[in-house]
């Protein structure tokens, strides 16, 4: 097997910053049995891949190496990479003096007369990648040597791969609670049409897709007429649910950049459809495409659901208790015993939003702002009577529901002190909603 370039970063690192993807998004794993983690970047068809890696196990020959150079490095100044690794590998950690260490290491490669210092990835002045140099590993944990020698690395390096030196290549699979994504949908020869989430690939030979029973189907890509992508989420954008943008560049030098949401297979003429950031859908047929890359989608928007057992209420994914509440002549009084979700609003005016188990009492759910009013013997108190409910009383102005039956509504609120009623069972939740300035913590924390 040849010997796979590891590309420093240096300069583009901060085209990154800000727009991670929160998890590594998928797995290459090569014949010689390395493991990069995170997103492929550049795909050259029939020649090779340029992987964004965010964590690396790599295997060398030894023959490769020149020489190593290791030292401790004080567990307090490692990057948190390292200190979760650490925490998860107590046996690598060593004590001195009351100080936590870990042993790190340095790798001089071997220089071959072919392969220069340097390497120049693109010479296209537009391109984020060009002048990057290729360096050795550098910070790393050495977990085997001898004859092999194997690494772990938490640097952000690119790494250039011919396609031959790929076994497999694996995605992440889905959380239940995940509301942002994309469906891929298989269209075979036959006529069939699967759907679910593709987890691996065999280079040129096969597929595994993991459908919506949860059964996986193993197909041949001979089998594959078309390959599609839809939401995940009816109620989010595409272009917010793709954590990865596409970069489709031609041979006339055209880039298209947006989500490939369909391509043909099997065919001369086979094509890309990809929707552009703007909403655009354009084709490109698939012969005149040399360079695929992809990049971190800014408008990315990671939503996760929240399963809402029976009798419970999540406010802004707080769990709300059953406010107590004291009815003194058709006046609802909040007894001052009751417990108060606090609601911390970024503007005057903000979003609140209120989770619960689908149904149709729920639904029925009122937000009211409450007054104070003088009760005899009480004093001043926050209460309401059932016309408020009725007159003044707040319906959501958005209502959405879950894959999982997470019934979500999405209310205007301002400062003040609320109650959330629900009029069948004549239960509330209590909430203080207030900004964060100390004025309006003062006047809202009794």
């Amino acid at each position: 097997m040849r010997n796979f370039r590891r590309l420093y970063l240096g300069m583009i690192l901060s085209l990154f910053c800000g727009l991670s993807l929160g998890k590594p998004y998928e797995k290459i794993v090569l014949k010689n049995g390395t493991e990069l983690e995170g997103y492929i970047s550049i795909q050259y068809p029939g020649k090779k891949v340029t992987f964004m890696s965010e964590k690396a196990m790599v295997y060398l020959t030894s023959s490769v190496v020149e020489s190593i150079s290791s030292y401790d490095s004080e567990w307090s100044a490692l990057p948190s990479e390292w200190q979760h690794w650490a925490d998860e590998n107590p046996a690598s950690v060593k004590t001195v003096g009351g100080k936590k260490y870990l042993t790190l290491s340095d790798i001089v490669m071997r220089t071959e007369p072919d392969q220069p210092d340097t390497l120049v990835a693109k010479k296209d002045s537009v391109d984020p990648y060009r002048n990057i140099r290729e360096v050795p590993p550098r910070g790393v944990k050495i977990l085997e040597k001898g004859a092999v020698i194997k690494y772990l690395d938490f640097a952000k390096t690119l790494y250039d791969i011919p396609w031959e030196d790929i076994l497999m290549i694996k995605r992440y699979e889905r959380s239940a609670l995940d509301l942002t994504g994309v469906i891929d949908v298989v269209e075979l020869c036959s006529g069939n049409v699967l759907e679910g989430q593709i987890i691996e690939q065999l280079p040129g030979k096969q597929v595994r897709l993991l459908g919506n029973d949860g059964i996986v189907e193993v197909i041949d890509l001979k089998q594959i007429a078309v390959q599609k992508k839809k939401k995940l989420n009816p109620n989010q954008p595409l272009s917010e649910q793709s954590p990865l943008l596409e970069i489709v560049c031609t041979k006339q030098g055209k880039k298209i950049t947006g989500v490939i949401v369909e391509q043909t297979y099997n065919r001369s003429d086979g094509d890309f459809l990809l929707i552009e950031e703007k909403g655009k859908t354009v084709k490109e047929n698939s012969g005149n495409v040399v360079e695929i890359r992809k990049i971190p989608n800014p408008d990315y928007r990671f939503l996760t659901d929240l399963l809402v057992k029976k009798d419970e209420i999540w406010i802004n994914r707080q769990k709300g208790e059953k406010a107590l509440v004291d009815e003194e002549e058709s006046v609802m009084i909040v007894n001052e015993k009751s417990v108060p979700v606090t609601v911390e609003l970024r503007h005057a005016q903000d979003t609140l939003t209120v989770e619960q188990q689908d149904n149709i009492d729920n639904r029925n759910i009122i937000l009211l702002k409450l007054t104070q009013i003088e009760i005899k013997k009480r004093g001043e108190c926050h209460a309401f009577t059932y016309e408020d409910l009725v007159t003044q009383g707040s319906r959501p102005f958005e209502v959405e529901v879950s894959k999982n039956q997470t019934l979500k509504m999405l209310y205007t609120i301002g400062e003040g002190h609320y109650i959330l009623y629900k009029p069948k069972e004549k239960t509330a939740v209590y909430l203080i909603a207030r900004t964060s300035d100390s004025a309006s913590h003062k006047k809202y924390k009794d």
